[in-house]
Parts: C-alpha cells; structure tokens; sequence
C-alpha cells in the first residue's frame, strides 16, 4: 500500500461545548471536494473545568450533532483518546478543503483548553454524488 500520511494538530484554549474548529487539509485547491480517510485520532483536555468531553467530527461547519454530516461522535466520558481505527473513516472536505471538529465538552464553562491530533490519508480519486 502506497499511502501519503497527513497529519493535522489543534491546540485551542478557552472553547466551550459548542466550538467548531476548523482541520485545514493540505493543498486545499486540491483537497476541495475530496474524499480523506481518518486513520488515528487523540485527544487530551490540556486545562480548564469540563469534568467530561464527546468528541465529534463533522463534513461542514454547519452540521448539527446527530446529524447526516457527522462521521463520528464519543460517548461522554473523561478519558484521553488515543484510537487508530481498524478500517479507516471516510471524509469529504468542503469546497475549501476543511472538516471540523468539536471538543463537545459537557456543562456551559468557556474556559476549556484541548489537544488533537488527526491521521489522514488521501483517498484515491474522489466523491461522486
């Protein structure tokens, strides 16, 4: 297997539960549209008074949770996340070569600060609707 790994890190402070944050895919010209597969995720609360966190991904900045758009949500838990799925998950960034995600921590405090580290992998061609 010929696979191209990229990486993507977030280091956010002072978020609440319902922050998006922005994950820019490289070369975003070529990226938009395109199919990603997640191969490795963690996650570690870095500061803050969130007693617990369920993480979610989502395919646009809209995207409500429960909703078609998002490709993975966590149970709520107080665990750092270290996961390599056993079968990738597929992704399709926006027109700007973006997915999001958020921290989805429980309770209204604002001051929340959080690490993530994402594994992607370029899928070969691309989605096709």
């Amino acid at each position: 297997m010929n696979s191209r790994y990229y990486r993507v890190r977030l280091s956010v402070t002072n978020t609440s539960s319902s922050d998006n944050q922005t994950v820019q895919l490289p070369t975003a010209a070529q990226s938009a549209n395109q199919v990603w597969l997640l191969s490795s995720f963690t996650f570690v609360q870095t500061g803050g008074t969130a007693s617990n966190w369920a993480p979610r991904m989502m395919q646009t900045s809209s995207a409500s949770d429960g909703s078609i758009e998002e490709r993975f949500t966590y149970t709520s838990g107080t665990a750092n996340i270290n996961d390599v799925f056993a079968q990738p998950m597929p992704l399709l960034a926006d027109s700007d070569g973006r997915v999001y995600f958020k921290a989805g921590f429980v309770g209204g405090s604002t001051d929340n600060d959080y690490a993530a580290e994402f594994w992607f992998i370029r899928a070969k061609g691309g989605a096709k609707a």
